[in-house]
């Protein structure tokens, strides 16, 4: 960082060499030095009319500025419209083509400019990235809030934009060395402690007799006589595409959305015992934790097998019309609504009930009987694809039926040997 070959003027002193220049500006003094790599100068008020001061802050102002300049900080900031444009267009770098890639969905990238957009809106675009303050995000839950224009914005929205505008943040200032700070402070207001709504969890999540009531609607709203016309009729094999989409929802806790990019090459049955289980492996790219794949066995290898006779493909896309498109989620929903219907009408599920079960309900169900069957959050984890302490906050409300087996649990011996009682 040198400065230009420069004619001082009256009221102008060279500093360092020359290296920068003191000026007058009425009665204060000010630093000037020239920054090649943005090819500006840089002015700062030493706020002093003494020379002697503004000689000694000048050269501590000066070497401050060198070392941000070779830490690759910028000097001149750009507004945050221009940041944001710039975490945009370095995301987008990561939208993956094909299913085994490592990286965000285009889906993930819109939701991230959406969430920018409501930042920029808020802290208003033409703002400089070093105006910002760290605190500036605390009104910004009200602010959401009164300007929503459609409908109420639930607290696990605002978390999930909060979380979007952070990692922007964080990027303008490692990468682009333009941001005083990492990250905003968290409104106080808003749980950010998990992105989990419990009692939203245990209200979509199916009981027994709900599961029961649901399995015998899919077999009436998809019954096994359809199978030999399913291929001259698209409606009864979309149909039967979701009976067993779902029965295998509810036996490997897959999401709705690595379950429909699950491939026959990803997938594989073997006996188990008197059981045929299913042995499956969630590719990089298709789990929302797309930078990490995983391998687990379940139940549901029957319905596997029945399901691969019915499609009549054995590569590509096992829950697809044709192997090489996906399913619409679309058309799951209407299918799955219709099977609520279908339950509700003979009185298997109450209709209030029926308004809160989604597809994601099923994964919901499958994480709860694998718990109450005893096994470890962590066993349930490594399948399910999330960490253990998500399972422990997600699921606490079984704690209290875990709790009440603690207590009531009971053994008796038989020829010396404890033998529980259930």
């Amino acid at each position: 960082m040198a400065s230009k070959k420069y004619q001082y003027k009256d009221g102008e002193v060279a500093l360092l060499g020359g290296e920068a220049v003191l000026y007058l500006v009425k009665d204060t003094w000010y630093l000037r030095c020239w920054l090649p790599s943005e090819k500006k100068y840089a002015r700062k008020s030493l706020r002093t009319k003494s020379l002697d001061t503004a000689e000694e802050r000048g050269k501590l102002e000066f070497y401050r500025l060198q070392t941000d300049i070779n830490s690759g900080r910028k000097y001149f900031s750009i507004d945050i419209k221009q940041g944001v444009a710039l975490y945009l267009e370095f995301r987008r770098n990561e939208i993956i083509t094909e299913r085994t890639q490592g990286g965000i969905v285009a889906g993930r990238w819109k939701t991230l400019e959406t969430h920018l957009q409501h930042f920029l809106a808020f802290v208003h675009k033409d703002t400089k990235i070093t105006h910002l303050i760290d605190t500036q995000l605390l009104k910004y839950p009200q602010w959401r809030r009164k300007t929503a224009t459609k409908g109420k914005v639930a607290d696990s929205t605002i978390r999930n934009e909060i979380a979007s505008i952070n990692a922007c943040m964080t990027y303008l200032h490692d990468v682009e060395k333009q941001a005083d700070f990492r990250k905003f402070q968290i409104p106080k207001n808003i749980n950010t402690t998990s992105n989990v709504d419990f009692q939203k969890i245990r209200r979509q999540t199916f009981t027994n007799d709900e599961w029961n009531g649901f399995v015998k609607a899919m077999r009436r709203y998809a019954p096994t006589a359809s199978v030999k016309n399913a291929h001259k009729d698209a409606e009864a094999f979309d149909r039967l595409l979701v009976r067993y989409f779902c029965l295998f929802a509810a036996n490997s806790a897959l999401r709705t959305g690595e379950q429909r990019n699950l491939t026959w090459e990803n997938l594989s049955t073997e006996k188990e015992g008197n059981k045929l289980i299913a042995k499956v492996t969630v590719a990089l790219g298709t789990s929302k934790r797309r930078h990490n794949s995983r391998e687990f066995w379940c139940r549901g290898g029957e319905a596997i097998e029945t399901w691969k006779e019915i499609a009549n493909h054995s590569t590509g896309l096992v829950f697809s019309r044709d192997g090489v498109e996906e399913f619409p989620k679309s058309s799951l929903h209407k299918h799955f609504n219709k099977i609520l219907e279908e339950a509700v009408a003979v009185g298997d599920i109450d209709d209030e009930r029926a308004t809160q079960l989604v597809p994601y309900s099923m994964r919901h169900f499958c994480i709860t009987q694998r718990i109450m069957a005893g096994l470890s959050y962590s066993e349930v984890g490594v399948a399910a694809g999330t960490s253990v302490s998500q399972i422990e906050k997600t699921y606490y409300h079984l704690n209290d039926e875990m709790k009440r087996r603690y207590a009531t649990a009971d053994y008796k011996l038989v020829d010396g040997v404890p033998k529980p009682l259930l």
